[in-house]
């Protein structure tokens, strides 16, 4: 008897240790943690989102975004979505407007902020925004006018002068004149509405509101 009875509590503790990892094994959950688009699986004993980012270290701010909420249960293959905000500030048209956005590259941030179509950017679509954000400028089209001797062409055109020159085939000789003149990189636009200079002698007024009125010199 005495060589039995530690080979029935021997083998009551092996039973009891196999059925203890199956337990585990049972109420444990395979679920995707996703950051940003950047995704994990994690195998996890917790019950709620709330409790599975906690485990993974996932702090959320007051600009950030988790789906499902973090009171809500998790089961086997739930997929949890987190979204970082950050500062993105948006220079249209000279007009500068800052929100906070969970968007990670240049291109998604344009629609957030219902900028869509044709426009000029001073950085790449493709461009990541990192956690710190990003500043960057958009121009948008504008229609103008051009009266060159008489002859009237609209153009749509970027902003500057030298855009709107450039679309409508003019090419300035030496001795004509533009009031502004066109510079490299120039980015200036007025709002519409804007009074035009008259164009007197040989030169061509023009304001960015738009209508530029031009007179060509005459040869010599």
């Amino acid at each position: 008897m005495r060589l039995i009875i530690p080979a029935i509590v021997a083998g009551s503790l092996v039973v009891t240790g196999a059925a203890g990892y199956g337990v585990n094994e049972a109420i444990s959950s395979d679920v995707v943690v996703s950051v940003d688009g950047q995704r994990t699986e994690v195998r996890t004993w917790s019950d709620t989102v709330g409790a599975v980012l906690a485990k993974q270290g996932i702090t959320l701010g007051e600009h950030d975004t988790v789906a499902p909420s973090v009171t809500s249960n998790v089961t086997d293959g739930t997929e949890i979505s987190v979204r970082y905000g950050r500062p993105v500030t948006v220079v249209i048209d000279g007009t500068e407007q800052t929100r906070w956005v969970t968007a990670t590259t240049v291109d998604e941030a344009l629609g957030l902020f219902g900028i869509r179509g044709d426009v000029r950017l001073s950085t790449n679509r493709s461009s990541a925004i990192s956690r710190d954000g990003i500043r960057f400028e958009v121009t948008t089209p504008h229609g103008a006018t051009i009266t060159a001797d008489g002859k009237t062409t609209p153009v749509t055109t970027f902003g500057t002068v030298a855009d709107a020159l450039a679309v409508a085939g003019i090419v300035l000789g030496p001795l004509d004149q533009v009031t502004p003149a066109p510079q490299p990189g120039e980015t200036s636009t007025p709002s519409p509405g804007t009074s035009m200079p008259p164009a007197t002698g040989n030169s061509c007024g023009a304001s960015l509101s738009w209508l530029l009125a031009c007179r060509w010199a005459a040869p010599l």
